[in-house]
């Protein structure tokens, strides 16, 4: 079984000898792929063939991120639920091309395995990472083990009268505000909690230290779907602001009678097909570290991005888009405080034109 991150493409690949028994050499490959149990496509492809002529033995790779991937939704509304699929399915091995086959040429069944169960997640690897294969280096992923966290632990600190031992990972959070730390269980996400007072939490043997963010401004919570597939917050606590673009289409229209009279109060020139969309430009805290780094790039290249605001007199989650194209990161040595400005939109029209 392995966790599959869907965003990034991850080849099934598969060998059959040469059946010596019925003189069989497998040239081609079928992969019936299920989504939760549904098969979801049957897909084929002639395989590679290696060896001595007339007992080559054929090899074939299906790539199942890609469509896989389309069955899976993430949904957020301020609660914290693992969310992936289940991917399983056959490939059996055939003994003639697909061109045969069509053609209605002979065709006889060789082996056939099964693919998975796998768990697939909506994350994805980076290219220094490999391709999500489970062969040997330079090729492979970083996989995803039991108990792996799956927030970025690399950027650790050690700090002066620590209060705890050793290095510890930063989290900047306000005053007053409980929040979780995802890790991978083996077969879950699961979101492990921390109270509005605690200043440390200690999840699979990693010391996260909570940094707590005096509110001078109000503190949003912007959540989103980070490389590994899980949710993760992030607040942003300084100046916040909101603006509203607007675009409309005129037209000129005649508002005479037959008696070449008019109504002074009527539109002459008459606008249509007004659109508006709100946008926020939030701003981080001036922080002392730079290890919020990782995070403002996986916020970046988030495609599901929501953020908790008063909507309509209550607090709502709010889907939003990052709007930024380019960041420039910064370190404590370079900038001394470190603070981001982040550009986002509603991910829906003001006007409600949903029918």
């Amino acid at each position: 079984m392995a966790a599959i991150l869907l965003r990034s493409p991850y080849y099934e690949t598969k060998s059959e000898a040469y059946d010596s028994t019925n003189s069989l050499v497998a040239k081609s490959a079928t992969l019936e792929l299920s989504v939760d149990g549904t098969v979801i496509s049957e897909m084929s492809k002639d395989t590679v063939l290696s060896g001595s002529s007339g007992t080559e033995t054929g090899t074939v790779s299906f790539e199942i991120a890609d469509l896989c991937r389309d069955y899976l939704d993430i949904t957020f509304n301020n609660s914290y639920t693992s969310q992936t699929i289940a991917i399983t399915g056959t490939l059996t091995f055939k003994s003639a091309t697909i061109d045969d086959i069509n053609t209605g040429g002979a065709v006889s069944n060789m082996g056939s395995y099964s693919i998975g169960p796998h768990t697939g997640l909506d994350g994805y690897y980076e290219f220094m990472e490999g391709l999500g294969t489970g062969n040997t280096p330079p090729n492979s992923a970083k996989t995803i083990a039991t108990n792996d966290l799956l927030v970025d632990t690399t950027a650790v600190t050690t700090r002066i009268n620590p209060p705890t031992s050793g290095n510890s990972v930063q989290l900047y959070y306000p005053d007053n505000t409980a929040g979780v730390i995802p890790y991978w269980s083996g077969s879950a996400i699961v979101y492990d909690t921390f109270s509005a007072s605690d200043t440390t939490k200690t999840v699979i043997s990693t010391v996260f230290k909570i940094n707590r963010v005096c509110n001078k401004h109000t503190a949003y919570k912007v959540t989103f779907v980070n490389k590994y597939g899980a949710l993760q917050d992030f607040y942003f606590n300084g100046k916040t602001t909101e603006n509203i673009n607007v675009s409309k289409t005129t037209f000129k229209r005649n508002i005479g009678n037959s008696s070449f009279e008019y109504d002074k109060q009527k539109h002459s020139i008459r606008q249509f097909n007004t659109l508006a969309n709100e946008k926020l430009i939030l701003n981080t805290p001036p922080m002392s570290y730079d290890n919020v780094n990782e995070a403002i790039k996986q916020l970046l290249v988030s495609e599901q991005v929501w953020i908790r605001k008063v909507e309509g007199g209550s607090e709502q989650t709010v889907p939003i888009n990052i709007t930024d194209t380019q960041q420039t990161f910064k370190t404590g040595i370079n900038d001394k405080v470190v603070q981001y400005t982040i550009t986002a939109e509603y991910a829906f029209d003001m006007i409600s034109n949903i029918r």
